[in-house]
């Protein structure tokens, strides 16, 4: 009969130790991405089809981008099939214009504060946030 010998089932213990401080600490989890929503408005009203981008302000960085439905409530999404934006702080750019095959479609003419120039700053944290976007073009 084989029995274990001290130096292993001390490894062990410590190995599953660490492998538990692991997983509660968050290592290797979704800590990095929060899931961002909510609505865009340009003076009071929904529009379907805007660009809403989140681009993060820290060193490798991605961003993320979500699209307005009719009633203006956009979801964030890192990839195709994923919705999540990268924790930290981005800055939030809105587009009115849409873009197909040789052809350009201007939905609404977002002031430069909330495009290129955008002023509109977030903190994403791990878990679910509501980021509401009210646009003044007036």
């Amino acid at each position: 009969m084989k029995f274990l010998s001290a130096g292993c089932c001390r490894s062990m213990f410590c190995g599953g130790w660490l492998a538990l401080l692991a997983v509660l600490s968050g290592c290797g989890g979704d800590d990095k991405f929060g899931t961002v929503s909510g609505t865009v408005l340009v003076d009071g009203q929904p529009v379907k089809g805007l660009e809403i981008i989140f681009e993060p302000q820290f060193a490798g960085g991605a961003p993320s981008i979500g699209f307005s439905d009719e009633r203006g409530k956009y979801t964030a999404m890192f990839t195709a099939d994923r919705a999540a934006v990268m924790v930290g702080q981005h800055i939030v750019r809105v587009s009115g214009v849409q873009y197909g095959e040789g052809t350009t479609n201007v939905l609404a003419k977002i002031p430069p504060r909330y495009g290129p120039e955008s002023e509109l700053v977030v903190d994403i944290t791990p878990g679910s946030n509501t980021y509401d976007i009210n646009i003044e073009t007036k």
